[in-house]
């Protein structure tokens, strides 16, 4: 016999946990793409500085 209350309390913390998996995934590769969109406006500036 299957005992629900640990199964639905499995099954809960699995998909709360995929879900905390996936938020930490998006912040993780937003914090990433703003680094490295403010390296390539450091490097577009200097190019520019240093051509004019």
């Amino acid at each position: 016999m299957v005992d629900w209350s640990s199964a639905i309390v499995v099954a809960v913390t699995g998909i709360m946990s995929v879900f905390a998996v996936l938020c930490l995934l998006s912040v993780t590769v937003i914090v990433t793409g703003k680094i490295f969109e403010r390296k390539s406006k450091q490097r577009k500036s200097k190019q520019e500085s240093a051509g004019a």
